[in-house]
C-alpha cells in the first residue's frame, strides 16, 4: 500500500477500509477511508462489499483501492500512508441500471494490468461476455468485450459460487499481460492476454482432473478459493493455490 516493496494487510469492517502496514515481521502502522462503511451502505450487497478491491491503478507503485458501488466503479488513490478523497473512475459500465446488482456478475469484478502499461485495469464477468476498461491514470476507458466465448451464462458460469465466484485476472505465462481465469465443472481455465490486442485468447485446461466438481470442489469453500501468484522466486508466472478438504494445494504454471 505504501510502495515498499512489502505486501499489506486490508479489510472492509463497519467503518470502512482498514490497512495495516508490514514492517517486514509483522503488521503495524493503521490507516483507512471510511468511504465504503456500513453507514454508506456498503454491507447491503455481495455484489457491493464482494467487489472491493486492491491494486495500482495509476501507476506509482502503490496499491490503491477500488469497488462497485450503484453507480458504477469508485476508487481511493493510496498516498503512501493512507487514501485519497474517493471518486468515480468508470459510470457507464457495472452499475446495478445495466444489470450488475445480482453478485454473479457484480462480485466477479478484478483489478490487474491487462495491456502491460504498468497499471492495473478492470475486468466483469457480465450475462454474454467479460468486459473490460483499461486505466489512464485518472479514470477507467470506455469498456468493451474482451472475450465472449467462455465465462457466460450459456456456458454455466452463474450456476453457483463456485463458478463465477473463482473468476480471477493473474498473468499465468509471465509476459507482463495478465490473463483471465476460472474453474469449471472440469478443471481451471484460462484464456491469455496478446500484445497488441485486446482480448483474451487461446483458452485452455491448466489444471483438469484435481480441479473435477466429482472430486469435491464444487462446493464454493473450495472451488471458489483460487488464488493465483508466482510462488517460485524470480518467476514471473503466477502459480495456482486453492483450498481443498485436506488443505492448501498448489500446482506451478507450465504454460
Amino acid at each position: 500500500m505504501n510502495g515498499d516493496g512489502k505486501a499489506d494487510a486490508c479489510v472492509r469492517s463497519i467503518v470502512g477500509v482498514e490497512c495495516l502496514l508490514s514492517t517486514g515481521t509483522a503488521f503495524g502502522t493503521r490507516f483507512g477511508t471510511p468511504e465504503f462503511s456500513d453507514a454508506l451502505g456498503w454491507r447491503t450487497w455481495r455484489s457491493h462489499y464482494g467487489s472491493i478491491r486492491f491494486a495500482d491503478i495509476n501507476g506509482d507503485g502503490r496499491a490503491d483501492v477500488c469497488g462497485r458501488g450503484t453507480f458504477g466503479i469508485i476508487c481511493a488513490l493510496s498516498a503512501g500512508a493512507g487514501f485519497g478523497q474517493l471518486s468515480f473512475w468508470l459510470t457507464n459500465e457495472f452499475t446495478n441500471d445495466l444489470g450488475w446488482l445480482p453478485e454473479e456478475y457484480g462480485s466477479t469484478i478484478q483489478l490487474a494490468d491487462i495491456n502491460g502499461d504498468g497499471r492495473a485495469d478492470i475486468c466483469g464477468r457480465g450475462v454474454q461476455a467479460v468486459y473490460c476498461a483499461t486505466s489512464t491514470g485518472s479514470a477507467f476507458s470506455a469498456p468493451g468485450v474482451w472475450t465472449d466465448w467462455q465465462f457466460t451464462d450459456a456456458k454455466g458460469w452463474a450456476s453457483g459460487r463456485s463458478r463465477y465466484g473463482s473468476f480471477r485476472l493473474a498473468d499465468i505465462n509471465g509476459d507482463g499481460l495478465a490473463d483471465v481465469c476460472g474453474r469449471d465443472s472440469n478443471g481451471a481455465i484460462c484464456a491469455v492476454a496478446v500484445s497488441g490486442r485486446r482480448g483474451f485468447f487461446y483458452p485452455r485446461y491448466i489444471v483438469n482432473t484435481e480441479l473435477f466438481d466429482s472430486y469435491g470442489w464444487l462446493p464454493p469453500q473450495y472451488g471458489a478459493t483460487l488464488a493465483f501468484g508466482p510462488l517460485r522466486f524470480g518467476s514471473r508466472r503466477a502459480d495456482l493455490c486453492a483450498r481443498a478438504i485436506i488443505g492448501l494445494v498448489c500446482w506451478l504454471s507450465r504454460y
